[in-house]
């Protein structure tokens, strides 16, 4: 298990730990396959606060660890709630899965558009099955989804938005997205899974 903060500051061990246990040709392919995974469980742990919730939870970097299994462990201690969903969205983004993106893709060159669409990809996986989940809360997961898609670069700690081309239409939240750039899934070595990810622009 390693503290978020110091896999950051030198991801490498990491990816070469991950690029054979998950079979991947290369770090760079290991990279898109972690930030896949932890788009995933950090935002099953932060969105239903996010959408549901009056106060909104900020799950800091500092608060987190990933083991080697890819599985998010947080310390509720160090998670606090803050009024403004504008500073919670901060608190996802420029705070923490911008940096996240920033370190994998210094230590690969993997461009910035795959692992920012593997972000959104997540993220359009969340609010699917949150509208599935909640049909009579829908307008609520289609408030969130309109306003992540308006907000502007300094949310991300960015110029601009890098998930509004690649997130789905709010007034169709439920059809699947395919990708625009291509993750490299299908290079995995792999035995019984799917030969290329669900959303496939190549197959």
């Amino acid at each position: 298990m390693t503290a978020m903060t110091e896999l950051l500051a030198d991801p490498n061990d990491f990816l070469h730990r991950q690029q054979e246990r998950i079979k991947a040709p290369n770090t760079k392919i290991a990279a898109s396959m972690i930030v896949k995974r932890y788009a995933k469980v950090y935002l099953d742990e932060v969105m239903d606060g996010l959408v549901f919730a009056s106060e909104f939870p900020v799950v800091s970097l500092e608060a987190c660890r990933f083991t080697e299994e890819l599985n998010l462990i947080v310390d509720e201690a160090q998670v606090r709630t803050v009024d403004s969903r504008r500073e919670a969205w901060r608190g996802v983004f420029s705070e923490h899965l911008t940096p996240v993106v920033d370190s994998l893709h210094k230590a690969t060159r993997l461009p910035l558009i795959i692992l920012w669409e593997n972000i959104a990809v997540r993220m359009n996986s969340y609010l699917r099955k949150a509208v599935q989940k909640n049909p009579d809360q829908a307008w609520m997961v289609q408030e969130v989804a309109a306003e992540l898609r308006e907000r502007e670069g300094d949310v991300f700690g960015l110029e601009r938005n890098p998930l509004a081309e690649y997130l789905a239409p709010c007034e169709a939240l439920t059809t699947q997205v395919m990708r625009k750039t291509c993750c490299y899934y299908h290079k995995l070595q792999k035995e019984k899974e799917l030969p290329y990810c669900l959303v496939c622009p190549v197959q």
